[in-house]
């Protein structure tokens, strides 16, 4: 009789020991197959940014001396992309409230630029907001990669070396902000509407920026 109990208790507690583990590998694996998705989307981000970057830093290059309202619509497409991009990024990761910010800036900067090209903008800050849009992107895919089966301790640089990557592009940001404020056809808004909405939207973002940017 006790014999067969602890037969029975046996097979019991086998049984029980069995459905944990099945259940923890299953976990383990299921772990590993979302880490390797992630990572090979944040690849495939990351390559698609550093190439589209790289040839706005060119383009900038090659007509720095004159760079004008022309060179500020033919960044479009750099905009385009970047947004394109960034789509398939939050279904993934989430918002990124510096470079929605960035990105809208420089949409303001494109709208006046194609409504009013005689207009005196300043076609650097425009091409700095996008650029920087794809900074502040290519800085958080980076540091996301890093972080995937890293140690504790790379963790931790990872986060402070991002954080100190933010604040850069935060602080050019908040001073092209600075400068909008004190222009006039910022302040008092627009009657073309392609405009005004780009302003509006501008305006928008700022406050979920910064409170992004306090929680850095």
């Amino acid at each position: 009789m006790n014999e067969a109990l602890f037969g029975l208790i046996g097979l019991v507690g086998g049984a029980i020991i069995g459905f944990l583990a099945n259940a923890w590998l299953q976990k383990k694996s299921m772990i590993f197959e979302i880490q390797s998705e992630l990572r090979e989307s944040l690849v495939n981000i990351n390559k698609q940014l550093l190439s589209s970057h790289s040839e706005i830093l060119d383009f900038y290059d090659l007509h720095a001396n004159n760079f004008n309202t022309t060179h500020v619509l033919e960044l479009k497409k750099y905009h385009i992309e970047v947004m394109r991009i960034y789509a398939e990024f939050r279904i993934y990761f989430g918002q990124l409230r510096a470079y929605e910010l960035q990105s809208a800036v420089y949409k303001y900067y494109f709208k006046l630029a194609e409504e009013n090209p005689e207009l005196d903008i300043d076609c650097y800050k425009a091409y700095q907001a996008l650029k920087d849009a794809y900074g502040l992107m290519i800085n958080d895919v980076r540091i996301r990669l890093m972080k995937i089966n890293a140690l504790k301790k790379v963790v931790k640089e990872v986060s402070n070396s991002r954080q100190a990557e933010y604040k850069k592009y935060s602080k050019r940001l908040d001073i092209t902000l600075q400068e909008l404020n004190q222009k006039d056809y910022f302040l008092q808004g627009h009657d073309k509407t392609d405009i005004e909405d780009a302003r509006k939207l501008l305006l928008k973002r700022i406050i979920p920026y910064k409170e992004e940017k306090e929680k850095v």
